[in-house]
């Protein structure tokens, strides 16, 4: 179905009321106010080619602008005098009063990119966004304490007034004023010592007669306050508050908050949705749940939450639950202390494994592994017992600079598994004396729940668009799959042993056993021929594993990741993990001769190679932006060049593939879960899989895609798509994350 016929459904479903000219005066200045309070983050531009995605964008914002107002009916007004703009926000003025880019502008300076990408006017704010292309590790600071350069990009009229800025958006520009200057002192976050300054990039406004301003109609959300409601015991105040529903075009964002007298240590965790049948409900933290959840008093932010969940085919009512983990009887504990030695030289991904039991307090703490991630950069795993939630980790010799992690407890026995990374001032070495204090202890989780169903049915669901493949949903039973039935050879990753192990796991599908290659690696890719595995080994090199006789070759010099081969095998191309730039593109013939680095940019992800073994395609990224370059790079000419850019990429693993045919790129979408392809001269792009956990792909053939797919319990499911008829097979076998497949001949 085309959306203009999806939209006049809707639209002539409605009756929309005028509203009073009192009314949209009070109401535009509320809008106003709470768009300058969401702020736009750059790195999360919206510019999906899907309709509906936009609509999904319409309702995250529709969603903040509803609570604020109050009346459940007052979207019906908003709609009969506001539009839209994916990625901009709402506005206003209708489309012939708008203003936007001329066309994209763009400064380069040391072969830094800084380029104006996006910019729209209207009668109450300007809008400018831009992307930064030429960064590479060497253009930041050394040090994560150091921010960099913190100067916010200002906004420069032709006589030199700069227009303000606040909260995502510049002040109105003057109607008659369409050349502006975008003005940068640094780029933000960059070291200033090593990029050029003073960035001064002119641009052009123009009348926006082509752009598209979506009606806020598609589809209409409702929104139910039931907290308003007082509870029936007003002494008891302990229970889970719905706070507000808002529909999507697939399904329901809830939020709310835990209200309870009760001393907490952790918590709202393990959120669950049931429904009238007893069968339980996917969901998940979006982007849109997370920004309706600012909404959420101030006072009750503490104990807030939030999911978006598809609702097609579900029974009523909902039965939604979280649990809380009240805090147990704090005592003092004199603190554990435990001694390692990292030797003089530790080196880049390195790992020391223990199996050293702590005592602190009620609990113990037992360390697993220890891994050393350079630049002064140290990751420490460690399980703890009888209810230790949460503690403090101190160095007493060196000076921390930053870090993070956290803590998860999937066990029946209520252990929980810690991972903590730190950053240093200095790279540590030698003796290492850690101390573990102030521990947190929990009691038994306390469940609260709600009860929910939507006051009216939902809105007629989209049609999925065309060429899409249904994702797989959460509650198939998946032995009613078919079984993949060609045979193939496989690498995966598994996590198993006590202390944690990271292995790289071969298998063919007709023996019996696999094999485990590396218990320190997990990359890895399999040869055109399937006889031999390449896989990096810590700083020694690439090693070359002849599967038949078992004979290792250690390619001397070729350190790196993310390896594929030439479909003639006779060349690698890979990302560099040594040298000054990191992650720079580059390949060498299978022996580990004739090693040539294709670009000194860096943060490059292979893609693969063309049919005839001559062209390496590679991915670069855009920073600032979900925007990823697509090179082409000629082994033969030595040339490279560009094909198109990405708009819609995740900015976190893109993990983009080459079909065997070389006639499409797929890659992940910027919502880190669906898969797209687009064609190699970037003309036709088709969304496959949408929001379907894709974390792994690898093309088996032109018309099958293996997949590792993974849920909120972190657990891999492995799968294989069909491109002919959207039918899935389960690849069995498969106990981990796929790092390389083939079929064998």
């Amino acid at each position: 179905m085309k959306t203009q016929k999806i939209e006049e459904a809707i639209q002539s479903s409605f009756a929309l009321p005028e509203p009073s000219p009192e009314f949209e005066k009070s109401l535009a200045q509320t809008l106003r106010t709470q768009l300058h309070t969401q702020k736009i983050k750059p790195c999360q531009r919206f510019q999906p080619s899907r309709s509906w995605a936009y609509a999904l964008a319409i309702v995250a914002v529709l969603a903040i602008v509803v609570f604020a107002l109050g009346p459940q009916k007052v979207l019906a007004q908003i709609q009969s005098w506001l539009g839209f703009i994916p990625g901009i926000g709402l506005v206003s003025d209708d489309t012939s009063s708008l203003r936007v880019l001329a066309e994209p502008a763009s400064q380069t300076l040391d072969g830094i990119t800084v380029e104006v990408s996006k910019a729209v006017a209207s009668s109450d704010k300007t809008y400018v966004d831009y992307q930064v292309f030429g960064l590479t590790n060497q253009h930041f600071p050394d040090h994560e304490s150091d921010p960099g350069c913190h100067f916010e990009p200002s906004l420069k009229l032709p006589d030199g007034t700069t227009v303000a800025f606040s909260d995502g958006y510049y002040e109105a520009v003057p109607k008659d004023i369409n050349q502006l200057v975008l003005h940068l002192s640094c780029i933000p976050g960059t070291d200033t010592t090593k990029t050029s300054s003073n960035w001064q990039i002119p641009f052009t406004l123009k009348v926006a007669d082509d752009l598209v301003t979506m009606p806020v109609v598609l589809p209409e959300p409702r929104v139910w306050n039931q907290s308003d409601q007082a509870p029936d015991n007003a002494e008891n105040i302990t229970a889970l508050q719905i706070h507000t529903v808002v529909e999507t075009p697939k399904g329901y964002i809830m939020t709310g908050w835990i209200e309870t007298d009760l001393n907490i240590a952790l918590g709202p965790i393990n959120p669950k949705l049931i429904d009238s049948n007893g069968i339980e409900v996917p969901t998940r933290l979006s982007q849109q749940a997370a920004d309706l959840m600012q909404s959420i008093p101030a006072e009750h932010q503490f104990y807030a939450w939030g999911f978006e969940f598809d609702s097609e085919e579900l029974s009523y009512p909902l039965t939604v639950s979280f649990s809380m983990l009240p805090k147990a009887d704090q005592s003092a504990f004199e603190p554990a202390r435990w001694t390692v030695d990292l030797g003089a030289n530790p080196q880049s991904e390195q790992i020391w494994e223990f199996q050293q039991t702590l005592s602190l307090g009620e609990a113990e703490v037992t360390i697993n592994k220890l891994q050393y991630m350079a630049p002064n950069r140290l990751k420490l795993f460690f399980t703890a017992t009888n209810g230790l939630i949460d503690l403090n980790i101190e160095f007493p010799d060196l000076q921390v600079s930053g870090g993070g992690g956290g803590g998860h407890s999937d066990a029946p026995d209520s252990s929980m598994f810690f991972e903590r990374s730190f950053v240093f001032e200095t790279m540590p070495k030698g003796n290492l004396e850690i101390l573990f204090t102030n521990p947190v202890f929990a009691q038994d989780a306390v469940v609260f729940s709600s009860v929910w169903q939507p006051a009216t049915a939902h809105a007629p669901y989209p049609e999925m668009a065309i060429h899409t493949c249904p994702s797989l949903p959460l509650d198939l039973a998946r032995s009613d799959l078919p079984v993949f039935n060609q045979a193939y050879s496989v690498l995966y990753r598994q996590i198993s042993g006590d202390p944690v192990k990271y292995e790289l796991v071969y298998r063919d599908s007709q023996a019996a056993e696999s094999v485990v290659l590396s218990d320190n690696s997990v990359r890895g890719s399999i040869s055109p021929d399937g006889i031999q595995v390449l896989y990096p080994t810590d700083i020694e090199g690439y090693t070359l594993h002849k599967l038949g006789d078992n004979q290792k070759q250690i390619l001397a010099g070729i350190i790196g990741s993310d390896s594929k081969w030439s479909p003639d095998g006779n060349y690698i191309a890979y990302v560099r993990g040594d040298g000054d730039v990191i992650n720079a593109p580059a390949f060498a013939k299978v022996d580990g001769t004739e090693a040539n680095t294709i670009s000194e940019l860096g943060y490059a992800m292979i893609a693969g190679w063309s049919p005839n073994s001559r062209t390496i395609y590679f991915t670069l990224p855009w920073f600032n932006s979900s925007s990823w370059k697509v090179m082409a790079y000629d082994i033969e000419s030595d040339e490279t060049k560009e094909l198109f850019t990405i708009q819609n990429g995740t900015i976190k693993f893109l993990d983009p593939q080459i079909s065997p045919d070389g006639e499409w790129l797929s890659y992940r979408g910027m919502d880190n879960s669906s898969l797209y392809l687009v064609n190699l001269d970037g003309e036709t792009e088709r969304l496959l899989l949408d929001d379907a956990h894709v974390i792994k792909h690898i093309w088996l053939d032109n018309t099958h895609i293996a997949l590792s797919i993974s849920y909120v319990s972190g657990a891999y499911e492995n799968f294989v798509l069909d491109l002919n008829n959207c039918s899935f097979m389960r690849l069995n076998g498969v106990d981990g994350g796929l790092v390389d497949i083939q079929l064998q001949n």
